[in-house]
């Protein structure tokens, strides 16, 4: 009986003891089951971090993993706003000159410059001698709208800011360009574009669409519309010749030395000046150093994908601080540019799936919503951002360029026009430029421009042109102030003149320099 019972008490122990391996081994795959698990998420984790702005380099089928929080955005149509339009009714003519007030006026045109550059219309490139004939030709009806862009534009591209419905861009085969654009009644012709070379090109819309824009060049709507902006806007005229000496918005300047061609648009109202400019460096503290830890300095590295967590402590060098990870970087400059380099997938702008295949019009609006999400602290603020260019590096390269206006001027900032540089690579933004500005009401007093007329402007330079060939000589001023020069006439040729803010940020403070004036 012992016996028997020793054994049964051993079979027992033997069963608890395979019972409690089985038990271990349980315990011991399920820990390893969920360590794999801890460590693939963390995977993920690490993973989505290290390729935080790298997207483009993620396998398409895992990317819907890093997509959350796209918020497609749209096209901002205010980059594209005009910065001189004028109205001619019955012979008489206004301009605006101002930001807000072009912009205003503009929308009482819009659907005839969507008519002009639709799919259907036809678009015809005329040679220089052609093209200089129509252009005074416009430049002398009795109505007319005429507008002047920030930048020099493939005809599309206008459209697609006008047309926020669309999704894609139709290139035709004439790819013109457009700076400069005549609304007229000249059967078959409506519009007429020139754009920064001096190049002309007409555009002939569908016969429905031409009827429409006839009707409101004549008719009431353009009266109704001139009546209701005229006394926002400032006398003008057309050039209807070379010489301005005669005319009375220039013969008080005294202007000698500078000729002007036919179609120049010449102001007539002395009473017209430009905005007054208070402006700021917004990179700087108040001890004159950089100051990274503003809060629009957080927004933008959350807008460039940019985890500063991870990026390890910032780096100086004699132009600034460099935040950097392995792939990206991030660069403050004491002058206010800053510098950013690395991938951004487009589908954060767009909302899109990481398998579409992005066009040209996905690349632009891409563009447009990201230097719309922009800190306005770092983009000047209360100016105006618009697109001044789009430039090819090749087949899948573009680079966007926006420049800042304010009150209808445009800005410069330590000597270039550009404000803001996007390029693009395949599906990604790879490289950001910004050349940082703050204009506010409350500046220090130190840092202000003046405010300008630019009628007088021309009595001005023509003064300085007339000191400076005496101390210089005629060829150096016309290198100085980029102006051909004709010796028959012993003039100067101004084709284009533009005041300009001009601001020189110093290392360590914004210094004023007074508004320049560009001729060309």
């Amino acid at each position: 009986m012992r016996t028997q019972a020793r054994i049964r008490a051993e079979n027992l122990r033997r069963r608890k003891k395979r019972t409690d391996a089985a038990v271990d081994l349980l315990k011991t795959v399920m820990i390893y089951a969920l360590t794999v698990s801890m460590l693939a998420l963390a995977g993920l984790y690490i993973n989505d971090r290290q390729n935080a702005g790298q997207a483009g380099e993620i396998p398409e089928e895992k990317m819907s993993i890093f997509e959350g929080g796209s918020d497609p955005g749209e096209i901002d149509e205010r980059q594209i706003s005009p910065v001189n339009i004028t109205v001619t009714v019955e012979g008489s003519s206004f301009t605006a000159v101002y930001g807000d007030t072009a912009s205003d006026i503009y929308g009482n045109f819009k659907d005839f410059v969507m008519d002009i550059f639709a799919p259907g219309s036809q678009c015809v490139k005329l040679n220089s001698e052609e093209g200089e004939k129509v252009w005074r030709e416009c430049t002398r009806e009795s109505n007319s709208v005429y507008i002047k862009y920030a930048g020099n534009y493939l005809y599309p591209v206008i459209s697609a800011f006008l047309d926020k419905d669309r999704e894609s861009i139709a290139l035709s085969e004439e790819l013109a360009m457009v700076r400069e654009l005549f609304i007229v009644d000249r059967t078959p012709v409506y519009g007429v574009a020139r754009d920064i070379y001096g190049n002309i090109s007409l555009f002939m819309p569908e016969e429905e669409a031409g009827a429409i824009i006839r009707d409101g060049l004549n008719t009431a709507s353009l009266e109704s519309a001139y009546n209701n902006i005229v006394e926002l806007m400032i006398p003008g005229e057309f050039l209807k010749g070379e010489d301005i000496s005669v005319k009375t918005g220039a013969n008080k300047n005294g202007i000698k030395n500078l000729k002007f061609p036919d179609a120049f648009l010449l102001f007539r109202n002395y009473a017209t000046y430009s905005a007054v400019l208070r402006f700021a460096n917004p990179l700087l503290g108040e001890d004159g150093n950089i100051d990274t830890n503003q809060v629009f300095i957080g927004e933008l590295f959350k807008l460039l994908n940019f985890n500063i967590e991870n990026s390890g402590p910032p780096r100086s060098d004699r132009n600034g601080i460099i935040f950097s990870d392995r792939r990206t970087s991030v660069r403050f400059h004491g002058d206010g540019l800053i510098i950013y380099n690395g991938g951004i997938h487009l589908s954060k702008f767009l909302g899109y799936g990481a398998a579409r295949r992005y066009t040209f019009y996905d690349k632009i609006k891409a563009a447009s919503v990201f230097a719309g999400r922009l800190p306005p602290e770092l983009t000047g603020n209360v100016s105006g951002l618009y697109l001044t260019g789009i430039s090819s590096k090749g087949e899948e390269s573009l680079t966007f360029t926006f420049g800042y206006y304010y009150g209808g001027i445009g800005i410069k900032i330590n000597g270039g026009r550009d404000g803001v540089i996007i390029e693009t690579d395949g599906n990604n933004i790879t490289e950001v430029r910004i050349n940082s500005l703050n204009v506010s009401a409350n500046p220090s007093p130190d840092n202000i421009i003046k405010n300008r007329n630019p009628i007088l402007e021309l009595g001005i330079i023509d003064g300085m042109i007339s000191r400076e060939t005496e101390e210089n000589g005629i060829e150096e001023t016309a290198e100085k102030y980029k102006l051909a020069y004709d010796k028959i006439q012993d003039k100067f040729i101004v084709n284009e003149f533009e005041p300009v803010y001009n601001i020189d940020y110093s290392r360590n403070a914004g210094l004023p320099v007074a508004a320049e004036r560009e001729l060309r």
